[in-house]
């Protein structure tokens, strides 16, 4: 089986799900292509995985003047396609002279991806995210009809502006939709007319949970709270701060590490600060993934405390490592996180919900510890890599059929 695995940018440190999957389908056998539009910046490449992974991944826009010397060709080969695919991206622009260059640009890309699969013998191409990725795979599919593509949705930022992304037409264009979540596959649903809703398949991301082992029971000392994810105002990490300050009455004592870059970086140390908290929060920065076990190790609870996600597959990492957990109530968490059993699932936006909720693990530990237990059996039976490889396979057999199977 072979197919190629498109994302707008790979590898990506905030993105490791998708070559947590790309070498996972490689060890079950399938012959998977990696490309993305975008190079990776200096801290996508921090751990072994990555580096690799940048090293055998084809980019579309490694060399401007080369994707545009490479028009020429593609239209000699084939006018009609090429014609058809500028027409096809200025009818899905946006308005506005700016959109309609930006979709040129992309049937430009999806030109010189329909030509790598071509000469790779490829038939099918998986796109991870609704971005403009997905735009280059459905025009790359239009340039060349023998081409089929399909996507992984993940949420939940695309939904905000589905219109703008034109998730509408990428969905029911794909030959089939994966989404990570019943919340994600509802939401693709209420954009898409309902004679395509049988192609949305409900595929967990997955996590290597012989990677992510269990960390040992933590029985006494500072409640060891841990948060990873970039130190952007969606992640509401100022809200976290705010809840913290308010821990000021427990009696055992806490400490926070925060593992993560980002614009907000100066701002939550400034606030950490001016609360009093700066000797109790670790602002540790960005990791590879080659590092982050070890932090979780160590810790007792991972927070999340986002106004909006999709499914945080940093949960499932905690959790396969044995960690009690503490969400906000959003997008898909809840099919993830079992309130009272793995973990306590908290009101968004409310800083008195996250604090209440470190008091109550804090002052039973033994509770906490069983939460932990709980969540890793959640995560190796519902949300392993080996087991979103299997289903991804069969997806690709059953909706691609001879487009990937020549060489199984």
């Amino acid at each position: 089986m072979r197919i190629a695995y498109l994302t707008t940018q790979y590898p990506a440190i905030s993105h490791t799900f998708v070559d947590r999957e790309v070498r996972q389908l490689r060890s079950q056998g399938v012959d998977v292509h990696t490309f993305s539009v975008r190079l990776p910046h200096d801290h996508d490449l921090l751990s072994d995985a990555h580096r690799e992974a940048h090293r055998t991944t084809t980019y579309l826009l490694a060399s401007k003047p080369k994707m545009m010397l490479s028009q020429l060709p593609a239209f000699i080969m084939a006018p009609a396609g090429y014609f058809g695919v500028m027409w096809r991206a200025l009818l899905l622009s946006p308005e506005g002279l700016r959109n309609h260059l930006l979709y040129l640009v992309y049937a430009m890309q999806g030109v010189v991806l329909a030509r790598h699969l071509k000469e790779r013998g490829i038939a099918h191409v998986h796109v991870h995210l609704a971005n403009n990725g997905a735009a280059v795979a459905m025009l790359a599919c239009v340039y060349d009809p023998s081409l089929t593509y399909s996507l992984t949705i993940h949420g939940s930022s695309v939904f905000f502006a589905a219109e703008q992304w034109r998730l509408k037409e990428k969905a029911e264009n794909a030959a089939f939709v994966r989404c990570i979540s019943n919340f994600t596959r509802a939401q693709v649903m209420f954009w898409t007319d309902p004679v395509a809703w049988e192609k949305f398949h409900v595929v967990h991301c997955g996590v290597d949970t012989k990677t992510f082992s269990p960390r040992p029971d933590h029985a006494n000392g500072p409640l060891r709270l841990i948060t990873v994810g970039r130190l952007d105002p969606i992640k509401g990490y100022s809200l976290l701060l705010d809840a913290l300050k308010r821990l000021d009455d427990m009696v055992v004592g806490w400490h926070l590490n925060m593992i993560g870059d980002g614009d907000l970086m100066d701002k939550l140390r400034s606030q950490s600060q001016r609360y009093g908290l700066a000797d109790q929060i670790t602002f540790t920065g960005a990791i590879g993934q080659d590092r982050l076990q070890d932090h979780l190790i160590a810790a007792d609870v991972m927070i999340i405390s986002s106004f909006m996600e999709g499914l945080p597959v940093v949960l499932m990492e905690a959790m396969s490592s044995q960690l009690a957990v503490i969400s906000t109530n959003v997008a898909g968490v809840a099919e993830l996180v079992e309130h009272d059993r793995s973990g306590l699932v908290v009101p968004a936006g409310s800083a008195e919900a996250l604090a209440d909720a470190i008091r109550e693990l804090a002052t039973d530990r033994t509770r906490m510890n069983a939460m932990g237990r709980h969540g890793r059996k959640k995560v190796v039976s519902e949300f392993s890599v080996e087991l979103a490889g299997r289903q991804m396979v069969e997806l690709f057999r059953h909706y691609a059929g001879d487009a990937v199977l020549a060489d199984v």
